[in-house]
């Protein structure tokens, strides 16, 4: 997850500290990334690009109500953001929170063109789910 997108202006988050935190996610060590970053978090609230690695990885510890919390805080500092939606879109519904999926899809696209929900959007036509 290396875009310039991910790119907070002012960045001051202690380097040594997200980069352990980086370097313990790709290591599999995810409880432990996740207590990392979270304390960088409570340091540096407003940081998008870290409220994404905590949503990353609660994607990947199956916490999905945590990855719903941390993407829809980012989307908070950063609408406009394709990332963040697409995370809140697919924790939603793997949630089963079908609804609530569609409406953040429907949110982004009034706002920004986004080809993965354009492809989205063609599967669920395809497979006859509501649009």
């Amino acid at each position: 997850m290396e875009s310039d997108e991910l790119k907070d202006k002012n960045d001051k988050v202690d380097p040594i500290a997200f980069a352990e935190a980086l370097r313990l996610r790709d290591e599999g060590r995810l409880h432990e990334a996740l207590n990392l970053i979270e304390q960088l978090i409570v340091e540096h609230p407003g940081k998008y690009k870290l409220l994404l690695i905590a949503a990353e990885i609660h994607w990947d510890l199956g916490t999905l109500d945590g990855a719903v919390n941390l993407c829809q805080l980012a989307i908070g500092l950063r609408p406009e953001s394709e990332w963040a939606s697409l995370g809140l879109f697919h924790s939603l519904w793997k949630m089963g929170k079908k609804d609530e999926a569609l409406n953040e899809m429907k949110r982004f696209v009034s706002i920004s063109h986004s080809e993965d929900y354009a492809e989205i959007i063609g599967d669920l036509s395809q497979f006859g789910e509501k649009d």
